[in-house]
């Protein structure tokens, strides 16, 4: 009788507390506007109006790029036979399949490290189009945040294809189901073109910090 009764009072509170919950906010027709006009909705690139939608953006950049580098995947060509990934109680099967050089197509540490620095180079070319149609007064803020998005494309294609090989070389936005392999003439022609172009852009040093690219830096691979 006790556990009858304590099951009944349990549904009679979640029955009230979802009626208060109900009660406290609003209808969906009320609470959110859905009556949306497709047309304001911005689908397509447009140029910035302001240095500050440029740095938002490059700040998008970023934060892809660290979501591809933050845990080991992104490196895990170096783990090839060092015996750290071995222990088969780990439930490191991807990792290990590295470790013996006996990498399968289906290996998910591969496919995670693959899709994220694409989607980075994705942003990047965002970045790159946007710029390109923007007038604006600060020139030299322009070409800092331009430049910061040629140097990480070109490292993002290096670090690409030093771990696959032979890479599409994605360019746009859009995508391309139809694009093939670059050469590695047309890869690394790519990664320079992106560097020099940095180069060129970019300032000598930055008081953003050290850890923005600068013309000054020496990066060594």
């Amino acid at each position: 009788m006790k556990f009858t009764t304590v099951n009944k009072l349990i549904r009679l509170s979640s029955f009230y507390f979802l009626l208060s919950v109900g009660l406290a906010f609003p209808s969906c027709d009320s609470a959110f506007d859905l009556d949306e006009d497709p047309g304001k909705a911005q689908l397509v690139s447009l140029p910035y109006e302001s240095i500050g939608e440029l740095e938002l953006a490059m700040t998008g950049v970023y934060k892809q790029v660290w979501s591809a580098f933050r845990m080991n995947t992104a490196f895990v060509t170096a783990w090839s036979a060092d015996d750290l990934t071995t222990f088969r109680a780990s439930g490191k099967i991807d990792f290990r399949e590295y470790d013996q050089r006996t990498v399968s197509a289906e290996n998910s540490r591969t496919i995670s490290s693959w899709r994220s620095i694409y989607l980075a180079i994705r942003e990047v070319n965002a970045v790159l189009r946007n710029a390109s149609q923007t007038q604006l007064n600060d020139q030299l803020a322009l070409d800092q945040l331009t430049g910061e998005a040629y140097f990480i494309r070109g490292f993002l294609f290096f670090h690409l294809t030093r771990n696959h090989g032979r890479i599409p070389l994605v360019l746009d936005v859009e995508l391309d189901y139809d694009i093939g392999l670059a050469t590695h003439e047309e890869i690394y022609g790519q990664i320079e073109s992106d560097f020099l172009q940095a180069e060129a852009l970019l300032p000598l040093s930055s008081s953003i910090g050290g850890s923005r690219p600068n013309a000054g830096q020496h990066v060594h691979f």
